[in-house]
């Protein structure tokens, strides 16, 4: 047992050491200013705004409390998502090693520690690499709740309060809700183990009474996204599918390996072999492999198909693989061998740094060096909903005191219009008599032709201006300074 302990605080002190050194290196971009502006709020406006939203408010009151803490600095505000990664390092080696082998739970934690994926979520302020955790937490109790047979306890309450804690972090932690009801029915009719299911029924009770007052808020998404649609869009075919497993798994040649040990492992627990297909491992194998094809399938009617959102899954794809490799051929020395190479493949192919493709940081820096050549020029940015990801280059100041929640938009455009920058979605928005009397002119274009086609901006500084550059910074921005 001693050497577990020491195996599992290695995982942890290592994935520590490697996610720490390029935290702060790639630009606070996407939704992380979102979640580190509305941190700023005092804990009752953020829960009353985001119940009008697509969050739950779990990690942005986290957030709130670490940011009072440790500022809103990149560093500071990614290291509470760093530490939540390791943490669910360590989680799925316990699993592997309490339920299968200290081999497979050293195993499934590598495949994890070196995932670019997971490098990814490591790295940015927001709630993921808290619901991949929570997730990780929830299949080791449900596990615990199996292994107790019957006998309610700590598992189950610890179980509950997690369950609890995923569905107020993501809307999609109810798939994780999902399959703890799928096994433990599943338990029930087919296991012929009635009394197994008792404490999972329980578990899931507790965290819908404690959902109760945000059921209201999910049905209300539920039904605007199958009405209206979402912005992701549906999937296209098996591609899909490979290309999920993919971001998975760092690179094709590591894909095309983990595919064939998934194959070899479902065939062997379709072949009924001995020592595989236990209740244990099938709940492994049914956590990963029930919503991955679910939520594929249901994308083409209400696409959800993206990296992102299946990060609950991935906990149970390691721990699948993990599992399926240490038990993939009767030689223990064949399977340590499988095991060995998988983690060989993963080590070797991922990332310390992985580039999150959006450099608004330097695209801001160039606007701040036009403007300090040309002071008088306005900057218009387009879409307006970008506008927290320039304003956090732009003047940090801004994100210390934010506004009430009434007030956010409004807080946000006064902090840029007192420096004669306009977010805005369409030339129509635009001032036509400044644009006209204008010199020059910075626009900052964020991916807008993709968020409002035909917004005509760019065009219209065309015909405006006799000369427009260009400059361009990954994976979507584009400066565009038009002078005549």
């Amino acid at each position: 047992m001693r050497h577990l302990s020491n195996l599992g605080i290695g995982i942890l002190l290592l994935n520590l050491l490697l996610k720490v050194i390029f935290l702060d290196s790639q630009p606070i971009a996407g939704d992380e200013p979102f979640s580190i502006y509305m941190a700023g709020m005092a804990p009752r406006e953020i829960v009353a705004h985001l119940m009008t939203g697509n969050n739950p408010p779990l990690w942005e009151l986290l957030l709130h409390y670490w940011t009072r803490l440790f500022g809103i600095g990149p560093f500071a505000v990614r290291f509470m998502p760093l530490v939540f990664s390791s943490v669910t390092a360590l989680v799925l080696f316990r699993i592997g090693a309490r339920f299968f082998h200290w081999r497979a739970g050293l195993t499934a934690a590598l495949l994890f520690t070196f995932s670019d994926y997971h490098v990814f979520f490591s790295h940015e302020a927001r709630c993921y690499a808290l619901l991949a955790l929570l997730t990780a937490l929830a299949l080791y109790l449900f596990l615990r709740v199996m292994e107790e047979r019957g006998r309610w306890g700590m598992p189950v309450l610890a179980l509950g309060i997690v369950n609890i804690l995923l569905v107020y972090t993501h809307f999609f932690g109810l798939w994780v809700l999902f399959m703890q009801l799928v096994c433990a029915l599943w338990m029930r009719m087919r296991e012929k183990e009635e009394v197994w299911a008792h404490g999972h029924f329980l578990a899931l009770g507790m965290a819908l009474v404690g959902y109760l007052p945000y059921l209201p808020v999910l049905w209300q998404r539920f039904t605007d996204s199958a009405a209206h649609g979402t912005w992701v869009r549906p999937p296209n075919g098996l591609d899909s599918l490979y290309t999920m497993l993919w971001n998975f798994s760092n690179q094709p040649l590591v894909t095309v390996a983990c595919i064939l040990i998934l194959v070899g492992g479902l065939v062997r627990i379709g072949m009924g072999r001995k020592g595989g297909g236990g209740p244990t491992e099938k709940v492994v194998v049914a956590w990963f492999l029930v919503p991955f094809l679910l939520m594929f399938g249901i994308s083409y009617v209400m696409p959800m198909w993206l990296d992102r959102y299946l990060v609950h899954v991935t906990p149970a794809y390691y721990l699948t693989l993990a599992v399926f490799a240490h038990g993939l051929f009767p030689s223990s020395k064949a399977s340590g061998a499988v095991s060995l190479l998988l983690v060989v493949l993963f080590a070797t192919t991922f990332h310390l740094d992985v580039d999150n493709r959006r450099d608004i940081r330097s695209a801001v820096a160039k606007v701040r060096e036009l403007r300090q050549h040309y002071p008088a020029s306005p900057v218009y940015l387009c879409p307006d909903w970008a506008d927290l990801s320039f304003l956090y280059y732009w003047d940090t100041s801004c994100f210390e005191n934010p506004s009430p929640i009434d007030d956010i938009k409004k807080n946000v455009c006064e902090c840029l219009r007192a420096d004669r920058v306009y977010p805005v979605s369409d030339k129509v928005w635009m001032d036509s008599d400044a644009v006209a009397q204008a010199d020059h002119v910075i626009y900052l274009d964020a991916a807008a032709d993709f968020a409002f086609p035909d917004n005509g901006i760019l065009p219209y500084l065309k015909d405006t201006f006799a000369h427009c550059e260009r400059f361009h910074y990954p994976e979507v921005f584009y400066v565009h300074h038009c002078s005549r």
